[in-house]
């Protein structure tokens, strides 16, 4: 009976279990969000897509890059205002292959951190990805595998791809 009692307890524990058990955070300066990127563009299958206010890091370009060459479909949504700027490299992401698109809501900023991978992986926070995020300022990275909260970063993210305007 007490052995009954303990699995029926176990398998309830596990019913009710939070479903952001897989759910971790990062800090910035020099916490790892960079490398913990980088490792969820190098285990993408299928797709990345990037929603990012700035994205001037030379080492999340590469790693972008080089999941797109080896089949990932990448895209990528920037700022219109901030995506235009000489650090920006929207340019290299394009040149690449990499569709890019500037997102800006009148009179306001395309302020979006995220990033999805394969439709299972989320990371969204404050953080740009630059070198100054991650070498200088204080900023937050929230890793998830919710599968609702995801869908919700995958429909916002169609939404502004679908009002951006194309780099070319």
């Amino acid at each position: 009976m007490l052995k009954r009692t303990a699995a029926a307890l176990f398998v309830l524990i596990l019913a009710i279990s939070p479903a952001h058990a897989g759910t971790k955070v990062l800090f910035s300066p020099q916490g790892g969000i960079s490398k913990s990127l980088v490792k969820m563009y190098k285990g993408a299958k299928s797709e990345i897509k990037v929603a990012m206010y700035a994205l001037t890091a030379k080492n999340q370009v590469s790693a972008l890059i080089a999941a797109y060459r080896r089949g990932v479909k990448v895209k990528v949504i920037l700022d219109d205002k901030l995506g235009h700027q000489k650090t920006s490299m929207h340019k290299t992401l394009a040149e690449a292959g990499i569709p890019v698109c500037y997102v800006g809501p009148s009179g306001g900023s395309m302020h979006h951190k995220f990033i999805i991978v394969d439709g299972k992986n989320l990371a969204t926070g404050s953080y740009n990805l630059s070198d100054d995020a991650e070498y200088r300022s204080n900023e937050a990275m929230l890793f998830m595998t919710d599968k609702k909260v995801i869908a919700a970063f995958i429909s916002e993210f169609d939404r502004l791809w679908d009002s951006g305007k194309q780099v070319e």
